[in-house]
């Protein structure tokens, strides 16, 4: 996994690709790795997404600041602009979170946008399994994913955070492992989940798991 946290990273962008787009008045993007695009996919990792407006009142030049918003802090540093987003974490999200697989907003996870993953989700929580130990699950895998989040670690502890997992099935086969394990462990270990006292729920879990005897 690799995590891209907003409150540490900077993004630059070169000063030619920035006047390029303030004469185009075009759409672009900007990426986490500093790649301002007129052409992309709607599935990229981006820090913003716009266009330059016409040249306003007295022929004044629009910024970069003033498209970007606010939140976000921008300064030129030789031939690039620094931006820093660590105040636009909501903007941001907005503009990914449709190709999240899944929104971690500290106090918990609801789902997963993965219906395989979230099946799997719903039927671990029969056996008392959360969609948090599934997430850490993941997040310890060697799955390719970058973790997309505002993570602040002062006199108080912040996490907002936005999953991307570019290799699903591995995600998928390692969070079932764990789910069975934990399912098979609790069956032969824990007095809650003797087999013949298992309710409908459980038993439909056990089904779905392949784990019927």
């Amino acid at each position: 996994m690799k995590k891209f946290n907003l409150n540490k990273e900077k993004i630059y962008v070169s000063s030619f690709d920035v006047l390029k787009a303030l004469n185009l008045k075009k759409e672009f993007i900007i990426t986490l790795d500093g790649q301002l695009k007129f052409d992309f996919k709607d599935d990229e990792l981006i820090i913003f997404k716009g266009s330059f407006p016409p040249n306003g009142l007295l022929g004044s030049t629009p910024t970069l600041k003033s498209v970007l918003g606010d939140g976000y802090i921008v300064k030129l540093v030789d031939n690039q602009f620094e931006i820093n987003c660590a105040g636009a974490w909501q903007r941001v999200s907005d503009f990914n979170i449709v190709n999240a697989v899944y929104e971690d907003a500290g106090e918990g996870i609801n789902e997963f946008d993965d219906k395989e993953l979230e099946q799997i989700g719903w039927y671990a929580t029969d056996f008392d399994i959360t969609y948090r130990d599934i997430v850490n699950v993941i997040e310890q895998s060697e799955c390719d994913m970058i973790l997309l989040c505002s993570e602040i670690d002062e006199d108080y502890y912040l996490f907002n955070g936005l999953a991307f997992i570019n290799d699903i099935e591995c995600a998928r086969d390692r969070v079932r492992d764990f789910v069975i394990t934990k399912i098979n462990n609790k069956l032969s270990n824990d007095s809650l989940y003797k087999r013949d006292e298992l309710n409908d729920d459980q038993l439909e879990a056990l089904e779905y798991f392949n784990l019927l005897m």
